[in-house]
């Protein structure tokens, strides 16, 4: 396997933009590196419970397959985001009941709100992560969030201007906040998101 490096999540809030879609940030362990994927509402939905140990009136589709796992005696090992392609990044769930292992491709949002589930370890390949990452401001005990304590992180909170956080987006949240915004008919953001492609080249 590719070397690794374990990660824990930093914070989660909504994307800039689109009340639809989160930004997870997830940072080295006990490093000052960090990096952010966008999710969708459902998964981030299920992760912030988690978090927030937040009861749910009925169990989730995480709950259930958490259920599942159980019951036939399936234990995780693992979650490692394994690639980032055309800003979309891929994990893996790494499981074993008894000596028999398997590996399972799905959503790096799936595959952790599962393992958080399952208290499994969260990994990045280090080549993916040392292509995504960025040094935090200040210190790491300074702006690291509990893995179980509220997802707000006011350390994260940006000055920044919009041009500057679209600096900060990949590819693909780039243009699902282009659609959004053209679906919206606020033409001037999607200006500024048009904008930000052009300046890579796309």
């Amino acid at each position: 396997m590719a070397a690794k490096i374990e990660l824990e999540i930093l914070n989660l809030s909504t994307s800039i933009g689109n009340q639809t879609s989160h930004v997870l940030i997830l940072g080295e362990k006990g490093g000052n590196r960090y990096f952010q994927m966008v999710i969708a509402q459902p998964e981030a939905q299920a992760i912030n419970i988690i978090l927030t140990n937040t009861p749910a009136s009925r169990p989730l589709t995480h709950d259930l397959f958490r259920s599942f796992l159980d019951e036939f005696d399936i234990e995780i090992d693992e979650v490692v985001i394994t690639d980032l392609r055309e800003g979309v990044f891929y994990a893996k769930i790494y499981a074993h009941k008894g000596a028999h292992q398997v590996e399972l491709d799905c959503r790096p949002s799936d595959a952790i709100a599962l393992g958080l589930k399952m208290n499994a370890s969260f990994f990045i390949t280090e080549k993916i992560f040392n292509e995504t990452a960025v040094e935090r401001e200040g210190t790491a005990s300074q702006q690291v969030m509990p893995a179980k304590a509220a997802p707000v992180n006011r350390a994260f909170a940006s000055p920044k201007t919009f041009e500057e956080q679209l600096k900060d987006l990949t590819l693909d949240a780039l243009n699902k906040l282009l659609d959004d915004s053209l679906n919206n008919e606020d033409y001037e953001k999607a200006a500024k998101v048009r904008d930000e492609l052009n300046r890579r080249g796309y």
